[in-house]
């Protein structure tokens, strides 16, 4: 066979120069003497790519792994199907090549760079993703339209939860959606669903009042009273001043009948809001109770005594202080009647 050496380094030294139309003449000249010229080949392989004729190259690259699959070739056709984004194919060439050189310095430095432009296209996939659910999520929740933004949160928590390259955006992102996603069940009454979200969000971020004061409501609804003061108790640790949380301790006493401490609450929550109507009516409405209760509880003791008591006993009492001198008159002036 005629040896095509001469033609295979004129063709080289054209390519070094930029000549690679000249070069890739050459290469055919040299290769219809021996068409089994691995180095032939890959020169042309060089030549086509440097002239953006990715396709061809990768023809001639599949000739020359043909005659002789060397770890070069191999890293050589994985840059070139890289430049047309095929990279799962560039990836498998690269691990070919260091399957034959573990050293191959080329396919390292490849398929590292591979890896990170893989970690960078599917976080932009799933962040785009992740981005149109939450649009779609917030549009519906400030349009009180809960139950249409529940499945959009929780989609948008998968996904950021499942991609392994998206764990610290999960947990920025779990304490914007998962409070958002509590108060959508606690809308539409499921309290249960409800409590497991901001169970979630006050693990990430415990000083945070707003989610204390959310499961305060929660309990709240569910009638678990002394559990909802404990949270409006934290939320007030965390931001004093608030009206709304001081309000909500407020109702909380009154539904336990603890009127004198409701009073207290309310009153403070008026300081800070002082034209706060619903808080002044459930204050006239608290102070109303107190009243009642007050004069219920001077009647039963006007008749328990009465059943059983003297007027000197009544006075002994008095003294030692066991009841007040305006309950003694009361239930003097009660028994005078009889």
């Amino acid at each position: 066979m005629e040896d095509n050496t001469n033609l295979i380094l004129k063709a080289a030294e054209l390519s070094l120069q930029g000549r690679y139309e000249e070069a890739i003449q050459c290469y055919d000249q040299a290769l219809a003497m021996n068409p089994n010229d691995k180095d032939g080949w890959n020169g042309k392989g060089d030549a086509l790519d440097d002239l953006g004729k990715h396709e061809e190259a990768i023809i001639c690259y599949d000739y020359a792994l043909r005659i002789h699959p060397d770890d070069s070739t191999w890293a050589m056709k994985g840059i070139v199907l890289n430049k047309i984004n095929r990279h799962q194919e560039a990836s498998n060439c690269f691990d070919k090549a260091l399957s034959i050189n573990p050293q191959n310095t080329t396919a390292l430095t490849m398929k590292k760079s591979n890896q990170e432009k893989r970690v960078t296209l599917d976080q932009l996939e799933n962040g785009d993703k992740v981005s149109k659910m939450v649009e779609k999520a917030t549009e519906a929740y400030q349009s009180e339209k809960y139950q249409e933004a529940i499945p959009y949160l929780q989609e948008s928590l998968k996904i950021l939860k499942d991609d392994p390259y998206e764990k610290k955006m999960f947990y920025e992102m779990t304490s914007i959606l998962t409070p958002m996603l509590s108060h959508c069940f606690f809308k539409i009454n499921k309290f249960e669903e409800a409590l497991v979200y901001i169970n979630k969000s006050i693990i990430i971020k415990q000083d945070v009042s707003k989610y204390w004061n959310l499961k305060g409501n929660i309990l709240f609804a569910q009638s678990k009273h002394k559990g909802a003061i404990i949270c409006f108790d934290k939320a007030l640790e965390i931001d004093p001043d608030k009206s709304m949380y001081l309000s909500n301790k407020g109702e909380c006493l009154d539904k336990l009948s603890k009127y004198p401490e409701s009073i207290l609450y309310y009153e403070r929550a008026l300081e800070k809001d002082p034209n706060n109507e619903k808080i002044q009516k459930n204050l006239d409405s608290v102070k109303a109770k107190l009243s009642e209760d007050s004069s219920s509880k001077t009647v039963e003791k006007v008749e328990v005594i009465e059943k059983l008591e003297p007027m000197d006993v009544l006075k002994m009492r008095l003294a030692k202080g066991k009841i007040t001198l305006e309950e003694f008159n009361k239930i003097k002036e009660h028994l005078e009647k009889f």
